[in-house]
């Protein structure tokens, strides 16, 4: 497989589901002020759509697309985890109108930036065993399951799994709260 140019192999992949996840946040965001009930509906549920794939399930196609364009391990999985931190960032300021600064940050703790960044984590491990996979078929000698990308699956879906069903997330949502209370005092309402 020829090696593309950087750009080719690690900023276009990452940069379609930056722009696509960009847009659908902002049609998400802006949907209410629509004043025509029906393509407000229409507008946020679409938007809303667009930007659960590009959160949940982006990770797939930055993997595989910077993969089959010659990108290293070291750039599939770098790459794969931009668009993740850069939505929990997003997060994080979002939470910056009312918290401090630090305990803004303390935000990349949150479930739901754990979540994402778990789920990535099973998702770079399944797109490397099905890249695998699709190489044995064309005739390669590989061996399909690869014990980091197998450990790398397992553990990301054993965490959120763990963390989101331990009392349907109440549990590691108190985990949560109590560290905040710990480091920050009981602040507003928290």
């Amino acid at each position: 497989m020829k090696k593309k140019s950087f750009s080719r192999r690690f900023l276009s992949p990452v940069l379609a589901v930056f722009v696509l996840m960009a847009v659908s946040f902002i049609v998400y965001d802006y949907a209410p002020h629509i004043t025509n009930h029906m393509l407000h509906q229409v507008s946020a549920g679409i938007a809303g759509f667009v930007l659960f794939l590009c959160i949940w399930f982006g990770t797939f196609y930055v993997y595989i697309a910077s993969y089959n364009r010659g990108a290293s391990l070291r750039e599939r999985v770098f790459a794969s985890l931009i668009n993740p931190f850069i939505f929990a960032t997003k997060e994080v300021i979002r939470v910056s109108e009312s918290f401090t600064l630090l305990e803004s940050l303390y935000f990349y703790l949150s479930l739901l930036s754990i979540g994402v960044f778990c789920v990535s984590i099973a998702e770079m491990g399944l797109s490397e065993i099905l890249l695998r996979w699709r190489r044995k078929k064309q005739g390669e000698n590989i061996r399909i399951i690869s014990v980091p990308a197998l450990l790398c699956f397992l553990a990301g879906i054993s965490i959120v799994a763990f963390v989101f069903a331990w009392g349907q997330g109440e549990y590691s949502f108190y985990i949560f709260l109590r560290g905040f209370r710990k480091l920050f005092g009981p602040g507003i309402g928290v």
